[in-house]
């Protein structure tokens, strides 16, 4: 496969982001970094929306172990 080339034009805000990640994934060049993010894409995505659905559900159950305590402390203070 022959390699792609492409030119591509950043703001500065743009370019700061990009040094910042550059640190992150441990690479020394712009070309780096946006190979590594291709890369990484597919699998950071999968995580990031089964950590999504995850919250979800944590937010469900944790309302609703709320709803149970509210109700027990509504019934314990009835009874005082």
């Amino acid at each position: 496969m022959e390699d792609k080339k492409f030119t591509l034009r950043i703001s500065e805000a743009e370019s700061e982001k990009l040094e910042r990640l550059k640190k992150v994934v441990g690479v020394n060049t712009y070309t780096g970094v946006i190979k590594c993010l291709i890369s990484q894409y597919e699998d950071l995505n999968v995580r990031y929306l089964n950590e999504r659905e995850a919250n979800v559900r944590l937010k469900k159950e944790n309302q609703s172990l709320q709803l149970k305590i509210n109700t027990f402390l509504d019934a314990f203070n009835n009874l005082k």
